[in-house]
């Protein structure tokens, strides 16, 4: 099962990902700033994806069967949903 996490730089995220750890899990990283504290776990796929950017998200969905969102929900900034990224990605389940 692939999965994926958005906010793992947060407290809860930062929690979902030591209890994922030997599992293969992507990260979000809005940022290098956000990249460098996911730290550099072998089993960490880090990609850069913006919820505020929903052309980011397609390409970091990919493949990708859970997603667990560990952020509030916002507004998008700019135009275009992330939430039809996700479903347009065929997750099998998001958390």
């Amino acid at each position: 099962m692939n999965i994926a996490i958005v906010g793992g730089t947060g407290k809860v995220g930062r929690l979902v990902l030591a209890g994922l750890r030997g599992q293969r899990v992507r990260a979000f990283a809005r940022n290098d700033t956000a990249a460098a504290r996911l730290g550099s776990d072998s089993d960490l796929d880090i990609v850069r994806a913006d919820l505020d950017q929903p052309e980011t998200l397609e390409p970091a969905l990919r493949d990708i069967d859970v997603l667990f969102i560990a952020t509030p929900f916002t507004r998008p900034k700019r135009h275009g949903s992330w939430p039809q990224s996700m479903r347009r990605s065929r997750l099998v389940w998001p958390v």
